[in-house]
């Protein structure tokens, strides 16, 4: 549990991008591999490896899978750099919690820490936000604007979980600060996925926190700040949710033509190459398009 610890700190906080010549050095791999190890030799009954969830052994089916393709990729050092650095460290940090994590407090341990590497993370990226489409500052899990509006919108219950919880004025008043830092760096991502998943998160978060636990003060909160934020939003972000349903709306170049049109080029490359696909990663070098999917159902079909 230690190791999964100090890997989901690495992982999110990325102290290899601040840190000089850090970077160099594989940190996630390296701790990835302690944890890995670590499970097999500090476990406390070798029969909970035998008890795998269903989402766990599907999950690794899915990387087996995924492993098997690498043979037949359209490159086959990509798609192996794929497998590598980003289903294998998935796998690795679903295992660990699935068969090491058994307490509340435990699993609120690694939320705290990847909640508060998000909203830090967030803020340092509107704090340098310097036009266009907003990034994570430091890359990494957050280069993509698309990939950290998506953090943003799943850290933000997390993130008021913890404002509920606290007791403590002055860590309150930074849960909070960071929440209104996140909805503006949701905006400035220009996300329309992150604002469909940000939208479901506020109405079950309201649900719970506001509505059952009957503190209705949160509805009126959430009100006000949805109005300020419309006030104070980026310039252009009204068009770009708008393109969610209007065909004459493009704003970056998304135009829904262009998503439709990479939709289908995805589905025949898995009605052309349905067994192997053309490999983990490499849908976007394959098709000469240099642009993912879009779509994750017909990401891992293609690939």
């Amino acid at each position: 549990y230690g190791a999964l610890v100090i890997f989901s700190f690495i992982y999110f906080a990325r102290p290899e991008d601040v840190i000089p010549r850090l970077g160099i050095i594989p940190v996630e791999k390296i701790i990835g591999g302690i944890a890995f190890v670590a499970l097999f030799f500090g476990i406390r009954s070798r029969s909970a490896l035998r008890k795998w969830p269903r989402e766990l052994k599907l999950f690794a089916a899915l990387l087996f899978w995924q492993t098997l393709c690498i043979p037949f990729s359209f490159y086959i050092s990509g798609a192996l750099g794929t497998v590598m650095d980003k289903c294998a460290k998935a796998f690795i940090v679903a295992l660990l919690v699935g068969l090491v994590v058994d307490s509340i407090s435990q699993i609120r341990r690694l939320m705290f820490i990847q909640a508060s590497a998000v909203a830090f993370m967030t803020f340092m990226s509107v704090l340098l936000y310097k036009g266009g489409r907003m990034g994570g500052v430091l890359g990494g899990v957050f280069d993509n604007p698309n990939d950290l509006g998506m953090n943003i919108a799943l850290n933000f219950p997390l993130c008021l979980m913890f404002l509920m919880l606290e007791k403590n004025p002055i860590k309150k008043f930074l849960w909070f600060v960071g929440i209104l830092v996140m909805a503006r760096g949701l905006m400035l991502t220009y996300s329309r996925s992150g604002f469909l998943a940000m939208g479901v998160a506020v109405i079950f978060s309201l649900l719970e926190f506001g509505v059952r636990n009957k503190r209705y003060y949160l509805l009126g909160a959430a009100a006000f700040c949805a109005l300020a934020l419309l006030i104070v939003g980026p310039q252009s972000y009204g068009d770009r949710i708008r393109s969610l349903v209007s065909n004459d709306v493009a704003v970056y170049g998304d135009a829904k033509e262009e998503r439709a049109e990479l939709l289908v080029k995805s589905l025949g490359t898995t009605a052309r190459r349905p067994l192997f696909g053309v490999g983990p990663g490499q849908f976007p070098s394959y098709t000469g398009t240099w642009r993912v999917t879009h779509n994750t159902y017909t990401e891992l079909s293609s690939e």
